[in-house]
């Protein structure tokens, strides 16, 4: 069992060494009976399958409590929202009721409420789970999709969501490299401190040009710039009706592509078209999208995303579109039915509320033009495609595929794409029935290039460590001191500036404002915390001193997660409630 403590106290900065904001309380356990560490474990397994928990010595008396807490964040990250792995929990109390208290920091992204209802929920889960068999997944499954509570609390968390894939794990790629993130603005972080900071936005970074983002954007100025220098890329045309797209398609000839001419992520984008009748539903769906509607010859081959950074090919990806795989036993709804308890798809599903692949009208279409139904048994190892477009959400598959497997023309053809429309981070889709050939032997084309390339998870996480590695080189923050000194100690400017000498800072911050190279840049601040968050924000400081008061850390905590050093003024003078301050202000620094 679980309970808290009714008073928690909510920090702004960071303590403990804590990589984002916090909240502080006690938390009491009592052990679950019948239940031990491998079986809590693999009964929780579906919160952390994108995911590994942080190990926990079995070994160790508090093995559950810290288990509770990295549960409870695992709650958070399964629905995407950013929360780091860090937290604080103090030696145990152990109680007269069989309780055991723990005083505890927890990163806070989202409500107090809500953390300690997922501490509950995963309470109440264990109880009820306890007698299942861990090995029977289906039935376990069934139970957390069943229940009421967690979907209520899925529902509330994912309001505090990233809002898409590579925010959430540039952020968490940030946190694993100990970078300094902080948030500037919706879908911005700031990384790193002072002259070592840069910013993002997903894979947008503060070098990315905006008249390259804009062409990127607009499909048929990207067309038509890479026409004009000569790249492959199929012909195209704008259309403003049904019946101009039915001219067109015509025109160019059949199969076509239908496609908002302002839209990512495969919104509204129908593929190999073969009449006028596909066309005019193509249509319709594009249209549902946007009043910008492109009409593109269809390349034979699969499309592969080519991911350009600073010049370099980082990823190459074979996208398939939806389907299934036959086996010569089954038939294509039995097929479909054995793919849909896919992990991979359940967890889509379980996210989205969406099962990606079904038979419904653009799968019957599909399988009819294949000259097939859905009791058709297919041969072994024969693909049948039910989706008309190659993205994920649709139920697609990438593929990774070895740099050196990708012949070096289509390398070099994908940088000088992104290089074309000056973009220091592109994801150039290349159609090709053969990425080992050389564009120039064969129909390949560019169909697109994504200025804000979704660059995936699984199996790929340390795709974001390189170009975070390659975007900030460490140490990623610059050299950090607090001085630190009672609330009713009077220290003059000067007192604080001549801190800077032996120290050789550049920056400094206190209430009464900021100071770089001696030079007064900023009006003063409510707080020395907030004048120290701001002078770390600076592009123009490579070193600082933020003066602070006791008050100050013990009401919202330190401006970075770790400071170089910790100077104490006034110690000397100081009441003994003020040195007992002083002292609980220092034990929530943490130095590097």
């Amino acid at each position: 069992m679980i309970s808290f403590s009714e008073r928690w106290h909510f920090y702004r900065g960071h303590v403990k060494g804590l990589q984002q904001s916090s909240a502080g309380g006690v938390v009491r356990i009592r052990l679950p009976s019948g239940l031990d560490e491998d079986k809590c474990d693999k009964l929780l397994s579906f919160l952390f399958d994108d995911e590994p928990l942080p190990p926990v010595s079995i070994n160790d008396g508090d093995w559950f409590a810290k288990r509770y807490i990295q549960w409870a964040l695992a709650i958070q990250k399964h629905c995407r929202v950013l929360v780091s792995d860090r937290f604080y929990i103090s030696a145990p109390e152990r109680l007269d009721n069989g309780f055991v208290a723990y005083d505890v920091l927890i990163p806070m992204a989202v409500p107090l409420r809500q953390i300690l209802a997922s501490l509950q929920w995963i309470d109440d889960f264990l109880e009820t789970a306890a007698p299942l068999d861990t090995e029977n997944h289906p039935a376990l499954m069934t139970t957390v999709e069943d229940d009421k509570r967690f979907s209520e609390l899925k529902i509330a968390l994912k309001k505090h969501a990233e809002p898409g894939l590579n925010y959430y794990w540039i952020a968490r790629a940030a946190y694993r490299m100990e970078i300094p993130l902080r948030r500037i603005a919706p879908a911005v972080y700031g990384l790193g401190t002072g002259c070592w900071s840069r910013w993002l936005d997903s894979t947008i970074s503060d070098a990315t040009p905006a008249i390259g983002m804009r062409i990127a954007k607009l499909k048929q100025e990207t067309s038509d710039l890479l026409h004009s220098a000569g790249f492959p890329a199929p012909r195209h045309g704008m259309v403003e009706s049904n019946e101009h797209a039915i001219e067109l398609a015509q025109s160019i000839g059949f199969p076509v592509v239908i496609k908002p001419a302002d839209a990512d992520q495969g919104r509204g984008v129908s593929a190999g078209l073969e009449n006028a009748e596909d066309v005019t539903v193509a249509y319709e769906l594009a249209r549902a999208v946007s009043a910008q509607i492109m009409v593109q010859k269809h390349l034979v081959g699969f499309t592969h995303r080519l991911t350009v950074f600073n010049g370099k090919i980082i990823r190459a990806v074979k996208r398939i579109a939806g389907g299934v795989t036959g086996d010569g036993n089954l038939s294509v709804a039995e097929l479909v039915k054995v793919a849909q308890d896919d992990p991979r798809l359940r967890r889509m599903q379980r996210r989205s509320g969406v099962m990606v692949l079904s038979l419904d009208d653009e799968a019957l279409g599909m399988l009819k033009r294949a000259g097939m139904t859905p009791d058709s048994v297919p041969a072994l190892n024969e693909y049948i495609c039910l989706r008309r477009r190659d993205n994920v959400n649709a139920g697609g598959t990438n593929v990774e595929i070895a740099l050196d497997q990708v012949h070096p023309d289509n390398r070099l053809l994908a940088i000088r794409a992104s290089e074309l429309l000056r973009l220091d981070i592109a994801g150039v889709d290349l159609i090709t029935t053969d990425i080992a050939r050389s564009w120039l032997e064969t129909e390949a084309g560019i169909c697109e290039i994504n200025a804000q390339p979704q660059l995936g998870i699984r199996g790929q996480r340390e795709i974001y460590r390189a170009i975070l590695a390659e975007l900030l080189p460490e140490p990623y923050r610059i050299p950090v001191h607090l001085a630190l000194a009672p609330s009713s100690f009077e220290w003059s400017m000067t007192d604080k500036k001549e801190l800077l000498m032996p120290l050789s800072c550049q920056g400094l911050s206190a209430r009464e404002g900021l100071w770089i190279d001696g030079q007064q840049v900023s009006r003063p601040f409510d707080t020395g915390f907030a004048a120290a968050c701001a002078l770390l924000a600076r592009t123009d400081v490579n070193s600082a001193l933020c003066c602070m008061t006791a008050e100050d850390v013990l009401k919202s905590g330190s401006p970075i997660d770790k400071v170089d050093s910790v100077i104490v003024i006034g110690h000397d003078t100081s009441t003994p409630e003020e040195r007992e301050a002083l002292r609980q202000a220092q034990n929530l620094i943490e130095k590097r």
